[in-house]
């Protein structure tokens, strides 16, 4: 079905007719440096399962009297939330919005869960962190980086678990470009395939038994990490592919000490015994493998530029990913 851009009142009070009828919602937000501080949350995509129909709500365009009944869905318990790495949704809603989004699923971490069930071991665990640290470093150091879960994005999830999406084509975005109006259709394009992948996952995920009601605590843990500080745009170190700890375990079932990197309060398996026990050292396993990363690649930009004469020569080699760089984004 065509999707429909709800830009006026009368276009919203139409597609909140049929929203409101759902007891399921595929959710997905667009933006500019969506859910940091200074960012702006643009649109609010909103898609029905059982009818197949996806709604664009244009926040630009719409007032905040014109949306409050969105955000009471979006708030609303008895109606369920299905995302993809909702962190950055939940903190653009919640910090611009005062949206608190309840009753969500994120299919990310149904991903990281099914892992066990589909007879992962520490082996594959560790492969999945090959290119973002070096093989040798992780086996000569297993302990370190045992409970160090890499990420997928939603296309590596969808191609993982082996489902498409018919007519899906890879579109390319600015995100500072979500902010024009009209939206240029490859953006609602982009916007409609990523609601596609979400709901395709979650029925595959539903099919292999990896959605249960300890997955919606883990997806609300999840979620919210943000809820108490909003990201900013210098805090590169937090844009990495790893999962919080945290996540899987409740932390209040244990004592927790608060890790000096990340500022979040962790058990004493998530630190090594001497950051359990030495304040100043007390860095979780997951920022110690991000900080690692970092000075590898701060000793790979040295060594380049050290045996590369000129710039344009280095900048060019580099950015044909000879060390494999990604973006480290999840979506």
């Amino acid at each position: 079905m065509e999707p429909t851009l709800c830009n006026t009142s009368t276009s919203l009070a139409s597609a909140l007719d049929a929203l409101r009828a759902s007891d399921i919602l595929i959710l997905d937000c667009e933006g500019d440096n969506l859910g940091k501080q200074g960012g702006t949350l643009s649109i609010i995509t909103l898609h029905i399962p059982s009818s197949n129909q996806t709604y664009l709500i244009d926040v630009l365009r719409l007032s905040s009297a014109d949306l409050r009944p969105v955000y009471h869905l979006l708030e609303s318990p008895s109606v369920t939330k299905i995302v993809f790495d909702g962190r950055m949704d939940y903190s653009a809603l919640y910090h611009e919005k005062a949206v608190d989004m309840q009753n969500v699923l994120d299919m990310q971490i149904a991903d990281v869960r099914s892992r066990i069930v589909r007879g992962e071991d520490q082996e594959d665990q560790f492969s999945r962190l090959k290119g973002f640290l070096h093989w040798p470093e992780i086996i000569g150091q297993p302990d370190s980086y045992r409970k160090v879960q890499r990420l997928n994005g939603l296309k590596a999830c969808a191609k993982e678990h082996e489902v498409e999406v018919d007519g899906l084509t890879d579109v390319m975005v600015t995100h500072s470009a979500w902010m024009a109006r009209p939206l240029p259709e490859q953006y609602i394009q982009y916007a409609i395939t990523d609601a596609r992948l979400i709901d395709i996952l979650y029925d595959e995920f539903k099919r292999c038994g990896y959605i249960d009601g300890v997955l919606s605590q883990q997806s609300m843990r999840y979620i919210t990490l943000w809820k108490s500080r909003q990201p900013r745009m210098q805090d590169t170190h937090l844009a990495h592919p790893l999962l919080p700890l945290g996540v899987l375990e409740n932390p209040e079932y244990y004592i927790c000490r608060t890790c000096n990197t990340c500022q979040r309060e962790l058990s004493q398996d998530d630190f090594s015994k001497t950051g359990w026990r030495i304040a100043q050292k007390r860095v979780c396993w997951v920022c110690l493998a991000v900080t690692k990363r970092e000075n590898m690649q701060r000793d790979w930009d040295r060594e380049a530029y050290d045996y590369h004469s000129d710039d344009v020569g280095f900048e060019s080699w580099r950015s044909e990913g000879e060390f494999g760089y990604d973006d480290w984004d999840s979506d």
